[in-house]
């Protein structure tokens, strides 16, 4: 039986979304229990700077399907994609990242294979050779432990990466296979064009992130939170009704639909602490909140709490971060 582990490798064209090393590195975790190894898929039209980056990865092999036509993510073209590797590789499990991607294909996929599948997992493990998981259920009231039964392959989307650092470099670079793109004959997509979004940061990967949900009231308040985390020096980012709303893109979303993210220091701004948003950040080093309903959910996983109106509060911490030194900038003592 293969003891191959298959990664979903999610990218936004140019570079690998943030989580994907940690992905890469609970897939060997896995793969080293099952006595196999790890294969990344990279499908989309790949460039020579995308495939550099997932080649750093420590897998053992990057399998690619690579075309013009997968430019922009459409599920009718990825999943047969995806199964022309799955078809070749036949791994034993296939592990994805939770975000609205996974949960178009990992479902499609698990079915075309007539296979288990259990989704927004907190950990997989491997017993006696079995595979388990862990899940939340209840909106996180309680955890459940899930036994994988049935035939492999296996398709499981994993919500946090919390246990696991980045993956170490790659001693010796991963086999690139390539796999060539067939259409499905009946699939007929017309694109008009389709104007990516550039952004300077990926917030996956930012030390300091402010931010920011429903309770700024207006959208003219989001300047007040853009000065407080230039004040900091941090990544601005948001829940997902902001979003939704336009107010910030979606590449700055926190949450199971947005990104993952595990900074240093997360301070949430009139965030309500909805389950779906505290799973993309629970993990970060200190959590601040501030927000004017003292039962706000947020509070039950935030180091510390202020219960205070944005408008008026944040200027004032605004404030007092301008005056404070900035590190490797204090004042030199003078001798005399």
């Amino acid at each position: 039986m293969s003891s191959k582990v298959l990664l979903y490798l999610e990218h936004d064209g140019r570079k690998l979304q943030g989580e994907m090393t940690r992905l890469v590195s609970k897939g060997n975790e896995v793969a080293e229990a099952l006595g196999g190894f790890t294969i990344g898929a990279l499908v989309g039209d790949i460039g020579e700077e995308l495939l550099a980056e997932a080649r750093r990865l420590k897998c053992k092999e990057i399998a690619i399907v690579s075309d013009p036509s997968l430019r922009e993510y459409q599920p009718e073209l990825f999943r047969p994609a995806l199964e022309s590797i799955l078809d070749e590789a036949s791994p034993h499990l296939v592990l994805f990242r939770h975000s609205y991607v996974s949960a178009e294909l990992a479902p499609a996929l698990a079915y075309r294979c007539k296979a288990p599948i259990v989704s927004n997992c907190l950990e997989v493990e491997v017993k006696d050779s079995r595979i388990e998981v862990i899940r939340p259920y209840l909106r996180e009231l309680c955890w459940g432990r899930v036994s994988l039964q049935g035939e492999p392959p296996y398709f499981i989307t994993l919500q946090r990466f919390a246990a696991h650092k980045d993956a170490a470099a790659n001693d010796e670079p991963p086999r690139v296979k390539e796999f060539r793109f067939r259409p499905p004959s009946k699939v007929r997509i017309r694109s008009e064009g389709i104007t990516r979004r550039a952004e300077s940061e990926d917030i996956s990967k930012a030390e300091k992130i402010v931010a920011v949900g429903r309770g700024i009231g207006e959208r003219t308040n989001l300047k007040i939170v853009e000065e407080f985390a230039e004040a900091l020096g941090a990544t601005v980012a948001c829940s997902r009704p902001i979003a939704d709303l336009g107010w910030l893109p979606v590449e700055r979303q926190v949450g199971i639909s947005g990104k993952t993210v595990c900074p240093k220091v997360y301070i949430a701004c009139g965030i309500s602490g909805e389950s779906q948003h505290v799973a993309g950040m629970k993990d970060s080093s200190l959590i601040i909140a501030i927000n004017s309903d003292p039962r706000a959910r947020i509070f039950r996983v935030a180091h510390y709490g202020v219960v205070a109106d944005l408008v008026s509060f944040l200027p004032v911490l605004t404030a007092a971060a301008r005056r404070a030194p900035q590190p490797g900038k204090g004042t030199e003592s003078k001798k005399g």
